[in-house]
């Protein structure tokens, strides 16, 4: 998958459809990120991936961005989420993950909307 050294290891995506929600959402977490020494940066589509690929490698805790840029790295081995995940459900056990978290048994879900059981 992505090679390269990393020293961070990414804490939050924050994913806005809107590229200017996406930069309020950016705009707003920077300066309380960076008071507790926390790194951000911002993926999104409409720009060459070579800075946001480099921003990656070198380690970032939080990453505020638009889903299709976050996906297509991910995508191309280019941006693992796997540590952000623990739990793997299809959409249709929306209501599972809600009890899972409500419990305090996951602190992260994922949904898969492409896959069915």
């Amino acid at each position: 998958m992505f090679s390269g050294r990393v020293t961070r290891r990414i804490r939050i995506v924050s994913a806005a459809m809107v590229h200017t929600v996406m930069a309020m959402t950016l705009r707003s977490s920077v300066p309380i990120a960076r008071s507790v020494g926390l790194f951000t940066t911002q993926i999104y589509g409409g720009v060459p991936q070579s800075r946001q690929v480099g921003a990656l490698r070198k380690g970032v805790d939080i990453i505020v961005g638009t889903p299709g840029r976050i996906e297509d790295l991910h995508e191309q081995g280019k941006l693992d989420l796997a540590p952000l995940v623990t739990h793997n459900l299809p959409l249709e056990r929306y209501g599972e993950g809600i009890a899972l978290l409500e419990a305090r048994k996951a602190i992260k879900v994922c949904y898969r909307p492409w896959e069915t059981e």
